[in-house]
């Protein structure tokens, strides 16, 4: 997937703010905390050495029916994922996502625990792809064909837990820390960053060092801009 660099920079400037993100907003301490405890069930869950298909089934019927979640998608995932990249391919774009978490975790690891970030324009593009991706599962097939379909594009071996981790990772995961942040500080724009981290960096981290993380990724990008040539700038140089 290429992002052209000037996008993901101009991407980044953009948080989640009320005048656009109005539902997320508008929602009550009730519903923020009802939706926390539901969300913190399946996080538990994908720690299991094993998940049952009827676990799957559970997620994947939270993921079409929720309307906090949709909401979310709607406001913090749909207008930052390019539509040229959305709904072509779906389930192989679904299949080749999975791990993506896992190479994020380990690349933060190498780093020595910086703080990361992926492209928001990449990130919100595999979690609205992985949302369609389940709706149509759950409209038109069901779990059994998920199983078939996810092993039968994989160049790897697939099972159910990899699939209910990687759908909590990307999905599950940032939208607690959202709303956790919400919940915490309701009077200030939700920091695009939690979503772009898979939700590593959480919200009561957010809140007390959100100067320094922003500082810190603004330092990351400035950094990638001076690597760039001339030519690479105004050939819009695209990242990968």
């Amino acid at each position: 997937m290429d992002i052209p660099i000037k996008d993901i920079v101009e991407a980044f400037k953009q948080d989640f703010n009320p005048q656009e993100c109005e539902g997320i907003y508008n929602l009550t301490h009730q519903d923020i905390i009802f939706t926390i405890t539901k969300l913190k069930q399946f996080i538990l869950h994908a720690q299991l050495q094993e998940i049952t298909f009827s676990e799957l089934e559970e997620l994947f019927n939270f993921i079409q029916s929720d309307e906090v979640l949709e909401t979310y998608i709607n406001e913090l995932v749909a207008p930052f994922a390019p539509g040229m990249m959305v709904g072509q391919t779906l389930e192989s774009e679904f299949v080749g996502s999975i791990g993506i978490y896992d190479r994020f975790v380990y690349e933060k690891e190498r780093q020595g625990g910086t703080i990361m970030i992926a492209p928001i324009l990449v990130v919100c593009t595999l979690v609205q792809n992985a949302y369609l991706f389940i709706n149509d599962i759950m409209l038109h097939h069901d779990i059994s064909y998920c199983l078939d379909k996810c092993k039968g594009l994989s160049e790897r071996e697939i099972e159910i837990e990899d699939i209910y981790r990687h759908v909590v990772h990307l999905i599950i995961k940032p939208l607690l820390e959202v709303l956790h942040y919400r919940a915490l500080n309701p009077t200030q724009n939700i920091p695009q960053y939690i979503v772009t981290s898979f939700g590593l960096i959480e919200a009561e981290y957010a809140i007390e060092h959100g100067h320094e993380i922003t500082q810190q990724i603004e330092k990351t990008l400035d950094d990638m801009l001076k690597s760039l040539t001339p030519e690479d700038v105004k050939e819009n140089k695209l990242i990968n």
